[in-house]
């Protein structure tokens, strides 16, 4: 499955591993490149590739330039198996392509190196028809060989990364003939074309000597298949695209795509008025200012994301799905979508987005309701104090929430939720702890509630949340993402069922999914409070931006124009 979870803030920055951060008044335009510290630069291998423009100069070539800027961190590696980030994958889909890729309204696996591909009917072998006439940046045809080397490397130690999850169920690759690619699996798992969509595909004849390759020097001058070639990386500074004149559905519109790394919200506002920045995702809190910018035109969508606050079900009190129904209920989440996110957002009920073919829409909703809270409550045998906070047999409904210190979001969040809390006799002690140190705390289970957020993939599979066996341990150091501790034997057999399907039918996974979801709204180990809406600001001179939800911003930008 293709899972993320993130404990800095998902949505106003979907592009960037940054947290939300206040906003304050508008810096001055930021220095030009040449006016900073001079930054390191690896440039392509090619010497007569040409060096970044800044945007203010004229395009090169008719197509003229993008840029692209975020706050946060500079790209990590630019090798698409090794990167982790969306920072950096912002850039390696810019450079590399997968055999298949979600499709940007449906989620569904679509074919874009693989122009075709059968399934055994046991759900076992993959046969992959690659595209004939597919060049690598270099000139050198694309076969089932790359493929296969790609897939096969991950599975040795000469490559340390995450994505070695994305094939741990291939049992072999075969070549059948130059364009013809045979993957067999251990068994049969649903979600595997959508674990494909992050592999772009590396070029054997320059990597199958390798006997590191975190360590190669191919990852700070990448050459892929994609429709952008790699001209250089200033780090910390920018990174600059050329258009690939060879590629094979067709040269890119725009000839160049720069991404600018910048410190500050301050500059990133100031470079979009000025032009200096093209395109940027921007917090709620800017819309107002951004919008009434002339050169400028805000588009926006949902990204495939959630906030939601997590209850440590192993504790007293939240051991019982009865209190913790209550407390859903005793938050109201459109007060934190309108006062938080000035509007940007909607309620969640779910950890299947409502826009997966595997949404339920009649799965249990949690409607702001503090005298049906207070009910609930006194049920489940739990009385206000003295002190106006419920106790039970000598246990108060005491608990601490955690989460990352310097999110302004999810800080402001959580101060809402503690005053609702109390208003029904639950006292909650809000604390704020540094990203690192954060997740540390998370994965020792040492918390009683805490707000984070959390990533879908495009195929509703999410095992890992709330299986049994993903809990991790404190007592052996096992790690895992059921940090709330909730399962039930029915929702492990569901979960089993639902990624090993025979035939994996949409509709009778469809069918599992539904009672997956029925279960964890009645278990209610998460409030899942919104998905946020994320807003970019574009300027009105580029054409084409359509953000979606399973390939968010840039993943058309070879068909983007300039008016």
């Amino acid at each position: 499955m293709r899972l993320g979870l993130a404990l800095g803030t998902i949505s106003a920055v979907a592009l960037f591993v940054a947290g939300c951060q206040a906003t304050g008044p508008a810096a001055p335009t930021a220095p030009a490149a040449t006016a900073a510290p001079k930054p390191t630069t690896v440039q392509a291998a090619a010497t007569s590739a040409p060096t970044a423009q800044s945007a203010s100069q004229p395009a090169s070539k008719p197509g003229g330039q993008v840029v692209y800027a975020g706050v946060g961190s500079d790209v990590r590696i630019l090798n698409p198996i090794l990167q982790s980030d969306t920072v950096s994958g912002a850039i390696t889909d810019r450079l590399f392509e997968p055999l298949v890729v979600d499709d940007p309204k449906t989620g569904a696996p679509v074919g874009v190196l693989a122009d075709s591909w059968t399934v055994s009917p046991d759900g076992l072998i993959y046969t992959f028809k690659l595209h004939d006439g597919v060049k690598f940046h270099d000139g050198q045809p694309l076969t089932a060989d790359d493929a296969k080397f790609t897939l096969d490397i991950l599975k040795t130690d000469k490559v340390k990364t995450t994505r070695t999850a994305n094939v741990e169920k291939i049992k072999s690759t075969e070549v059948l003939d130059p364009l013809t690619l045979r993957i067999t699996l251990s068994e049969v798992f649903c979600p595997f074309l959508n674990s494909l969509s992050p592999l772009g595909i590396l070029p054997k004849h320059l990597l199958e000597n390798t006997t590191n390759l975190n360590e190669d020097a191919f990852n700070l001058k990448p050459i892929g298949t994609g429709p952008f070639t790699f001209v250089e990386w200033a780090k910390d500074d920018h990174i600059t695209l050329q258009e690939n004149d060879s590629y094979w559905h067709g040269r890119p519109k725009i000839d160049r795509f720069i991404f600018r790394p910048l410190k500050d919200r301050g500059a990133l506002l100031a470079q979009l008025k000025t032009g200096d920045v093209d395109i940027a995702t921007i917090e709620p809190l800017e819309v107002k200012e951004m919008s009434a910018e002339p050169n400028l035109q805000i588009v926006k969508y949902f990204a495939a994301g959630i906030t939601y606050l997590a209850y440590n079900t192993r504790l007293p009190g939240l051991d019982d799905a009865q209190v913790r129904q209550a407390l859903d209920y005793a938050v109201d989440r459109q007060v934190i979508i309108d006062q938080v996110l000035l509007g940007e957002g909607r309620p969640m009920a779910s950890d299947v987005p409502q826009d997966s073919w595997a949404y339920d829409p009649t799965v249990k909703q949690y409607e702001f309701s503090p005298d049906k809270a207070r009910q609930m409550l006194d049920a489940a045998g739990w009385a206000p104090g003295p002190d106006g906070v419920r106790t039970k047999s000598g246990q108060s409904l005491k608990f601490t929430v955690w989460t990352s210190s310097g999110d302004k979001i999810r800080e402001a969040i959580v101060t809402i939720a503690q005053q609702q809390f109390k208003d029904v006799g639950v006292s909650v002690d809000l604390q704020f702890e540094d990203f690192a140190s954060l997740i540390n705390r998370i994965n020792k289970v040492d918390f009683g509630m805490f707000v984070s957020g959390f990533v879908f993939g495009a195929d509703p599979d999410n095992y890992d949340l709330w299986h049994s066996s993903r809990k991790p341990d404190p007592a052996t150091g096992k790690e895992g993402f059921n940090r709330a501790g909730f399962s039930t034997p029915e929702l492990d057999q569901l979960m089993e069922q639902g990624r090993t399907l025979p035939g994996c039918d949409q509709g009778k996974r469809k069918e599992i999914y539904t009672r997956d979801q029925q279960i964890v709204a009645d278990g209610a180990p998460w409030n899942f409070l919104h998905q946020q809406e994320t807003p970019v600001a574009v300027n009105k001179r580029v054409a084409g931006v359509s953000p979606s939800t399973w390939r968010r911003v840039l993943y058309n930008v070879q068909d983007w124009t300039l008016q």
